[in-house]
């Protein structure tokens, strides 16, 4: 007997991930748009600076600031630059988010982690009904049908598309209300703490880390083993098992 009904899954170095680094994508940018001193090491620095910046100040991708996602990251795309020591134009900076825009929901930036085709396969024909639950914009959809996915889920729902982001209970409920499911019936796959893992425990789901590298599970001491996964092969084996350990 199948012990969950529904799985979802968060997007982002769960399902997939950026192929090198963000910083790489960008300073190709930069040679194309001859954008000088562009360093891509500091450019991935400086990336992760201004994205937090910008989910700070206009969560959810400018959502409720009246801003659309592509400004939303064209804010990101030239603060990281300035940060960086390579301030781009206005004019050329335009430019340069139109097309790396458009650029983003490509498999030239995007790629499938190696098990992931498999399983996806393997759950559909076990009957398990699944879901992407991400904070994103938008072009989510349109990555995960690039990378010939999309069609493994019921549904596909950035927290654009919703009112609120991970943690917030309401994306949790709003993909169990969508098949009439208990949370004990479901779980939710991710690599945050915060944002997965709480994020689904508090509205009673079943709640997995995925851990490719170990750093979470040495991060976070107070977790049982049985509360990460290595990968998604591992959920061949606990779909089926009869009782599993809550933390």
């Amino acid at each position: 007997m199948l012990r969950f009904k529904m799985i979802t899954f968060d997007a982002n170095q769960t399902l997939i991930k950026v192929r090198r680094t963000v910083g790489y994508h960008y300073a190709k940018f930069a040679q194309r748009f001859s954008v000088e001193g562009a360093n891509r090491d500091s450019l991935d620095e400086n990336f992760g600076v201004a994205f937090a910046k910008q989910r700070k100040t206009h969560p959810n991708f400018g959502k409720h600031s009246g801003m659309s996602t592509k400004k939303w990251w064209g804010e990101v795309l030239g603060e990281t630059f300035q940060l960086a020591g390579s301030p781009v134009r206005e004019d050329t900076l335009q430019q340069m988010n139109e097309e790396f825009y458009e650029y983003a929901k490509t498999t030239q930036l995007w790629e499938v982690f190696p098990e992931v085709k498999e399983m996806l396969t393997f759950l559909n024909k076990n009957g398990v009904c699944l879901g992407v639950l991400s904070d994103n914009d938008e072009r989510l959809i349109e990555v995960l049908r690039n990378l010939n996915i999309a069609n493994h889920f019921a549904f596909i729902l950035p927290s654009v598309h919703a009112d609120a982001e991970k943690p917030n209970s309401s994306l949790f409920k709003l993909a169990m209300d969508r098949l009439r499911l208990s949370p004990t019936e479901c779980a939710h796959i991710g690599n945050s703490y915060e944002r997965d893992f709480e994020g689904a425990k508090s509205v009673g789901m079943h709640s997995f880390l995925i851990d490719r590298d170990e750093t979470l599970k040495k991060k976070f001491t107070n977790l049982g083993k049985e509360n990460f996964i290595a990968d998604l092969t591992d959920l061949e084996r606990m779909i089926f098992e009869r009782h599993i350990v809550e933390s």
